[in-house]
């Protein structure tokens, strides 16, 4: 573990694109938060309802306001921890803790431990499918995916992916998305059945990892760790077509190098209004 893990900078992106004509769309840093401490860093989770930050780190979740980067609380008790979904119907939370298997179920509110749920391996990014009102963690280690009943905080059941996930989305009608980051590809995920619907190739993409999803258009964007970024026609099942990126894009702190992450709101960004990228050769 090297200095720089003892200190994390939250930055806040503006989004300008959205009101700006297209020849003056930018994105510049708004503020930036100072939050130190021991250990890595990994996901964060902006609660839209709390209007709080989730931020994992090492053996606890730092819940930050986003306005005054004033730390609010925290969740102790986890083992490399990775990342927090919100169930708010349910009115829990769930935090991964990869180094021993565990998901930490909290009360939003509060922020006070409810229980702990063992899953297989390395238990890495989680998230809440409203579809099935079901948590959903990726297993990287294990190959797989464990269903989390949002209410009772009970495991259901586990699903095997035949390779080490990444990063998952939902589409919020019951399909899952997950990078698979040792097949080079995408795997879809039928969350009620809990099977591997269908999977496809991501050509010219290395290890995807970080995944964002645009429900209007039906496109996912895979961040490659080969500089590329891989964008896929969900309803199709198939790579369209990819872009390469000036800096590797990641969704997760290397476990080789725990330098920073970059994070950028990739699901506002609207397609149809990207200018035209020079397309990623593989090369």
């Amino acid at each position: 573990m090297n200095k720089a893990s003892r200190t994390f900078i939250a930055g806040a992106v503006l989004l300008c694109g959205a009101v700006l004509p297209a020849a003056t769309q930018s994105y510049h840093v708004a503020r930036r938060f100072r939050i130190t401490g021991d250990g890595g860093w990994d996901y964060l989770a902006f609660d839209t309802v709390g209007h709080r930050l989730f931020i994992a780190h090492q053996d606890r979740i730092i819940v930050v306001d986003p306005d005054s980067g004033k730390v609010l609380g925290e969740i102790p008790g986890l083992n490399r921890a990775h990342g927090v979904a919100f169930a708010y119907e349910a009115g829990h939370g769930f935090a991964t803790s990869g180094a021993d298997s565990t998901v930490t179920m909290f009360d939003l509110k509060s922020l006070r431990v409810l229980g702990h749920t063992m899953v297989p391996p390395d238990d890495d990014a989680v998230l809440y499918d409203p579809a099935t009102k079901r948590i959903f963690t990726f297993n990287g280690d294990a190959h797989s995916a464990t269903a989390i009943d949002a209410v009772s905080g009970k495991r259901v059941g586990d699903i095997e992916l035949g390779a080490g996930p990444e990063f998952g989305v939902s589409s919020g009608d019951g399909k899952l998305f997950v990078n698979l980051e040792d097949k080079n590809a995408v795997a879809e995920i039928d969350a009620a059945a809990m099977r591997v619907k269908r999977q496809w190739s991501l050509a010219g993409c290395v290890s995807p990892t970080g995944l964002a999803i645009d429900r209007a258009h039906h496109l996912l964007f895979s961040g490659c760790r080969n500089r590329v970024m891989a964008i896929s026609d969900c309803s199709a099942a198939a790579a369209t077509r990819s872009w390469r990126s000036p800096t590797r894009p990641t969704a997760r702190w290397s476990r080789r190098s725990r330098s920073a992450k970059e994070w950028m709101p990739v699901d506002s960004i609207r397609a149809p209004s990207w200018p035209s990228p020079r397309m990623a050769t593989g090369r």
